[in-house]
């Protein structure tokens, strides 16, 4: 697969020419700058707030003009994060894409699809004159990333929808009705120092790759490698602990000192993947 095969076509055109400007939080002046350029090529209501805040208003398609305004949003800055090995500045680079399988991945660096995704979005349903809509608001908000300030900066009166979509969430196909927010808490503790005991080593643990949240749901994606080799550790252990269980009940149920049942209720309660299931309850069916 080639970049240009990228579907939708649009999104991913203005997804490219994001990755082209450089938008840490707090420095987003020139993605700012873009999308005002932006606005005035397609001839639309362009303004910036003190904060820095973009919005971009489309007129309704001819006849729609009764329908409700809404409002999509998305934030404009990114996390940026390298590898060691990789040189690369992100106040002047723009990042490297390339593909992998199906995948459109960042060379060494973060890719800034969250929210960078979002914006490309927003640009291609703003530049695409076939799509019916009624009247239509872009928000383009600043520094998500490190406080939500530029959505705690918007004022009254910037934008008037009624419907408000916010294009930023790592869960495609669902749609989210309201939110918890965020908060920021700075915590201070004292500690002592004491000699490191004898026999003790220390060491230096280094993984890379890491996504940009560490803390997304580990039961539906394990995105953070550290966890996931926790994760499967913990596993292995269980799985010996299971199968000298498994052994102990097997011999009872041999002589009928426990039954069938309780086997396989046992079975059920402490199975943690589908492999241990799987083998106590054949091999209790075998009994």
């Amino acid at each position: 697969m080639e970049k240009q095969e990228l579907k939708p076509t649009g999104v991913f055109k203005y997804f490219a020419e994001i990755c082209q400007v450089p938008r840490p939080s707090k420095k987003e002046e020139k993605i700012i700058a873009y999308l005002k350029a932006f606005g005035e090529k397609h001839k639309l209501e362009t303004k910036v707030d003190e904060a820095g805040n973009v919005l971009i208003k489309k007129p309704a398609t001819p006849g729609m003009e009764n329908r409700k305004t809404v409002v999509l949003q998305s934030h404009i800055d990114m996390v940026c994060e390298k590898n060691n090995d990789v040189k690369h500045d992100f106040l002047t680079d723009p990042i490297e894409t390339e593909i992998d399988g199906e995948w459109l991945k960042a060379k060494g660096t973060t890719l800034g699809a969250d929210n960078g995704i979002g914006v490309a979005t927003e640009l291609a349903i703003l530049a695409d004159d076939s799509i019916q809509h009624g009247p239509l608001e872009c928000l383009f908000t600043v520094d998500e990333e490190t406080g939500l300030t530029g959505a705690f900066a918007l004022k009254e009166g910037f934008m008037n929808g009624d419907i408000l979509l916010n294009l930023d969430t790592e869960d495609e196909g669902e749609l989210f009705v309201g939110g918890a927010g965020g908060i920021d808490s700075v915590a201070e503790f004292t500690y002592k120092e004491v000699d490191v005991p004898a026999g003790y080593y220390c060491c230096k643990v280094q993984v890379k790759g890491f996504p940009s949240h560490l803390l997304l749901p580990l039961f539906l994606e394990i995105y953070n490698q550290l966890f996931y080799f926790f994760f499967n550790f913990f596993q292995f252990i269980l799985k010996i602990l299971l199968f000298f269980a498994y052994e102990s009940i097997s011999i009872l149920l041999r002589f009928r000192f426990v039954s069938s049942r309780f086997f396989l209720f046992f079975c059920f309660y402490f199975s943690f993947s589908e492999n241990i299931y799987y083998n106590c309850f054949v091999k209790s069916i075998y009994f």
